[in-house]
């Protein structure tokens, strides 16, 4: 007995070992879901709308519809005919100066301005 008290001991029992591997291994695949899922938040915004900083969503309260489009909170309005169909249900805008800025329009296409199905 007294023998084994100097013995090396390995640092964890097989018990210890197997928690701590299952522990190391649940936090990886929650990290990994976590990055991933944060990556495709916006990976479907078109490229000529976004450049991974210009769009984000609009929570529905910052949002009114008004006759003709939607009133933006900050008093930007969106006609109708100039929003596209958000994918998510939610609304989405994409602004110039890493979305601080100006709604983003192109020429000939619609605005950078998701909006629900039916939200009209």
């Amino acid at each position: 007995m007294f023998r084994d008290a100097f013995r090396p001991r390995s640092y964890m029992d097989r018990g210890s070992l197997r928690m701590s591997t299952f522990l190391w291994a649940a936090f990886m695949i929650l990290f990994v879901a976590a990055w991933v899922n944060g990556a495709l938040a916006h990976s479907w915004y078109p490229r000529e709308c976004c450049s991974d900083r210009d769009c984000y969503p609009v929570p529905v309260e910052r949002v009114k519809t008004v006759p003709g489009g939607w009133l933006i909170e900050d008093g930007t309005f969106v006609p109708y005919s100039k929003a596209r169909p958000s994918p998510d249900g939610q609304y989405h805008i994409c602004r110039r100066e890493d979305g601080k800025g100006q709604l983003i329009e192109l020429e000939g296409l619609p605005s950078c301005f998701w909006a629900p199905m039916g939200a009209s």
